[in-house]
């Protein structure tokens, strides 16, 4: 009898720390909300890019939009489900949209694929921990570039808009008394890619005033 007693009271306590375990799981511990894909999705972003031109210290600023559409999805050779994304882009609200370039992407169990001009990238991996690090071109014959997690499951205000979680791929970061440069990204719950940011600056090392270089960023305005 004190066995089976004994045995009872070892299993309840597996089991309750088994549901310990899963209630520590950080909030959408898989990632896959923040990466959604579905037929008919679409998206449109506004575009900034200011570019700085160091021979006729002109700074030069212009705005257009792009929009994405999932247009499609197909099993691959190896049974994956792959999704044609549509992107087309036009200088402003007033003007047709034109095609631009078909990417393809899939979602897989560990990672983010996206093929794009017959180059597979991984921009994403799954879970989004704050300790990952992956390659972006580790399928493709490029040159390594790692690329990392930071600010998970985090509010995140930009352009007027708020998203109550969201998860931010950093790209690149570099900074000196010389320049700057920085990538990143920012994927929101449920809604997928709302930021991004390209910036590559050289600047006076004795003023520190921009040189030469560009800012760029996207805001996902609908």
């Amino acid at each position: 009898m004190f066995r089976i007693i004994l045995i009872v009271v070892l299993i309840l306590a597996i089991l309750s720390c088994r549901k310990e375990d899963k209630e520590e799981l950080p909030v959408n511990f898989e990632g896959y909300t923040y990466l959604p894909l579905k037929v008919g999705d679409e998206a449109i972003f506004r575009i900034d890019s200011i570019s700085y031109d160091d021979f006729t210290g002109m700074v030069d600023t212009t705005v257009y939009y792009r929009k994405e559409v999932v247009a499609s999805q197909s099993t691959d050779l190896g049974g994956r489900t792959v999704f044609k994304v549509e992107l087309y882009s036009r200088p402003n609200d007033s003007t047709a949209w034109r095609l631009i370039r078909v990417d393809e992407k899939h979602r897989g169990t560990y990672r983010y694929e996206l093929k794009r001009n017959s180059i597979v990238y991984v921009p994403m991996v799954f879970p989004p921990l704050e300790e990952s690090r992956w390659n972006v071109n580790s399928l493709n014959n490029q040159e390594e570039e790692t690329y990392k997690y930071q600010d998970l499951h985090q509010a995140f205000s930009i352009s007027g808009s708020t998203y109550d979680s969201t998860v931010t791929v950093l790209q690149k970061e570099q900074l000196s008394l010389i320049g700057r440069e920085s990538s990143k990204e920012v994927y929101a719950s449920g809604i997928g890619l709302v930021y991004k940011e390209n910036i590559n600056l050289a600047t006076d090392i004795s003023t520190g005033q921009i040189t030469s270089g560009f800012e760029r960023r996207e805001y996902l305005i609908d």
